[in-house]
């Protein structure tokens, strides 16, 4: 949006300064290129106007504001012409009203989906203790997913599982605030690093004439920046690209450029150098070349692995996945859907190697639940109970875990602990009505019956 936005607004200086770079004098590339900028822009502008609030996505609409009003002031200085014109009392009385306007947007931005809002508010109430554990270096990074839920266990052992956030707590990957999840995983040492950064945008220096093209850029990262507050933006491989994008051109657009070493492209020194870093450059990209083909065809397999499972054929995707459990041995949800199928083709044992393994990289109710499983089928109670307990604690709105455990004392024969899960289950609170809770209150109500009896 601040891109298309930005080159509409600017367009006529834009193409001022492209035909200065591209001297033709022929009328058909001048006329083309003029309604590329105009129209081009234009139909992204419009196009992405339809499609924002059918998202029903706050930070977009929060992103699109923010940047359209600050574009709009660059162009044409609204704010600043008005400021010049008004009295400081008009000043003091307009800077009221614009405080009184964004409160209550925030209010009813808010109360649009206050649930959602609820949730967020929690976890970033719950990532900030991860910060208080580990302010100095985080927790490591992209390890948010590892830590996560064991913190939020932990919340809810120590404040019950009655309170109302209950309802608002769910399995969570990311903190829905970019700059909070880098402070948890890097810490202030990465925290620091990060304010270097913008230390250096706000001393970029750039000629007069180039001042349209860095207003776009900045306006393309505080949009960025207003998105990330609410959302996981630098997860999501094309956004963070484009942030990268971004802050290239403005590295492009500064007169100050620093040289690491000059080259004297006659001598033979210079040369050798040279040829010695493009033998360096050229085996680096064919080597990155081999491993993201080698990554590309680990991805096929790990979807036809998944396709065998969804199938049935447990033993046929245990195998697939094995081809390429060396490619993806440090990533969480292949060795979850490893050790899922290792479970459906009664390898139990290999499927708990498997899982302990994700338990490393990241963490939710459903592995632990799968986890759980498996020491059931092994005969080992006392764990499979824990891991049930847990996988209930992290997510404490959510009826399964408590179904499984009421099961495992049935059929281990522990009848008082039966009994009582099954009266917990009946007078649990429900969160969102479902047929599988219907059909889980059934069976503890069977079961309460066979107690009676």
């Amino acid at each position: 949006w601040p891109l298309a936005l930005g080159v509409y607004l600017f367009r006529e200086p834009l193409l001022n300064k492209i035909n200065l770079q591209l001297k033709s004098k022929s009328k058909f590339i001048k006329l083309f290129t003029k309604y590329v900028l105009e129209y081009i822009s234009f139909i992204g502008l419009v196009s992405i106007a339809l499609v924002l609030p059918a998202s029903q996505s706050r930070a977009a609409w929060l992103a699109v504001v923010c940047s359209s009003v600050l574009l709009l002031e660059f162009r044409y200085s609204f704010a600043k012409q008005l400021l010049n014109k008004l009295s400081n009392t008009k000043k003091i009385a307009l800077g009221i009203l614009t405080i009184c306007i964004v409160a209550v947007s925030i209010f009813g931005i808010y109360h649009f989906k206050k649930g959602s809002s609820d949730g967020r508010l929690f976890i970033w109430k719950v990532t900030t203790n991860m910060i208080y554990d580990t302010p100095i270096f985080g927790v490591g990074f992209d390890r948010f997913k590892a830590y996560y839920m064991n913190y939020q266990g932990a919340y809810f052992k120590k404040y019950g599982d009655e309170i109302p956030e209950v309802f608002v707590a769910d399995n969570t990957y990311y903190a829905f605030n970019e700059f909070l999840q880098f402070f948890a995983e890097n810490g202030i040492f990465g925290i620091v690093v990060l304010l270097c950064v913008v230390f250096a945008l706000l001393r970029v220096k750039f000629l007069l004439e180039n001042i349209m093209f860095f207003y776009i850029v900045i306006s393309c990262l505080f949009s960025l920046c207003i998105f990330s507050f609410f959302s996981y933006s630098m997860q999501i491989l094309p956004i963070k690209l484009i942030g990268l994008v971004c802050l290239s051109l403005i590295s492009g657009l500064d007169i100050e450029k620093y040289n690491l070493f000059l080259l004297d492209c006659s001598s033979t020194v210079s040369k050798i150098i040279i040829g010695f870093m493009l033998m360096v450059f050229s085996f680096l990209i064919v080597r990155q070349v081999k491993y993201t083909n080698k990554l590309s065809n680990g991805f096929k397999i790990w979807y036809d692995a998944m396709d065998f499972f969804n199938y049935g054929f447990y033993k046929k995707s245990t195998d697939w996945f094995k081809k390429t459990h060396d490619l993806f041995y440090n990533d969480g949800g292949f060795l979850i859907n490893y050790g899922k199928s290792l479970a459906m083709a009664d390898q139990n044992r290999q499927a708990i190697k498997s899982l302990e393994e994700a338990k490393n990289y990241i963490n939710t109710s459903f592995l632990l639940i799968t986890l759980a499983d498996n020491y059931k089928v092994l005969k080992v109670y006392n764990i499979s109970e824990k891991l049930y307990l847990e996988a209930y604690m992290i997510a404490p709105s959510r009826f399964y875990p408590l179904y499984l455990l009421a099961n495992l004392y049935q059929d281990t024969n522990q009848k008082e602990k039966a009994n009582n899960m099954a009266k917990t289950i009946l007078s649990k609170e429900i969160k969102i009505p479902s047929t599988a809770i219907k059909e889980i209150q059934a069976e503890m109500k069977k079961i309460l019956k066979e107690q009676i009896e």
